[in-house]
């Protein structure tokens, strides 16, 4: 039926056992080598958001600096090049780097993003601010133009300005 259910979850506990019904997806080496190095990731989405993708095939990223929110939500969104597949080796390892940097926002070519952040939802939360950005560079385009970036100092200006509620903080509430 194309809907994800409860029971579609799968889970690799940290001592190595499998609980769900399916095959550990491809890409779970990407996910456990991420986990590994970042412990203060808890919840990582690897996805193939369209209009991000679509903007790695035309050579650029999500910058999020078009939006000061966007830019404190999600940080830099880096790129890497991918050419294979999610489970080969050097891949795992070149993107754990990328993310020990301390990147929460992976775009490996035009295959897919990892995000990676303090929970699932907050990963959800950046992929569709990311997402968002990408469709206003879109519409930018379209429209023949390209859009305005905030300069440093307006996003210092802005942060002084206002605090982002954490998701623990909204969920207490």
């Amino acid at each position: 039926n194309g809907r994800l259910e409860e029971c579609d979850i799968m889970m690799r506990a940290t001592d190595g056992s499998i609980y769900g019904k399916h095959e550990l997806p491809a890409d779970a080496e990407a996910h456990f080598e991420i986990y590994r190095r970042r412990g203060d990731i808890g919840g990582i989405i690897f996805a193939d958001p369209p209009r991000i993708i679509g903007q790695a095939l035309s050579g650029s990223l999500p910058d999020t600096m078009i939006f000061p929110q966007c830019e404190m939500r999600c940080g830099t969104v880096v790129g890497i090049p991918f050419d294979g597949r999610t489970d080969d080796p050097s891949f795992v390892l070149r993107l754990g780097d990328t993310f020990d940097d301390g990147v929460s926002t992976v775009v490996c070519g035009t295959r897919g993003v990892f995000v990676a952040e303090k929970n699932l939802l907050d990963s959800f939360m950046a992929l569709e601010t990311i997402d968002l950005v990408a469709s206003v560079s879109e519409s930018a385009m379209i429209l023949g133009t390209e859009p305005r970036k905030i300069s440093a100092e307006h996003l210092a200006q802005y942060k002084l300005s206002v605090s982002l509620p954490l998701m623990e903080d909204l969920n207490r509430e």
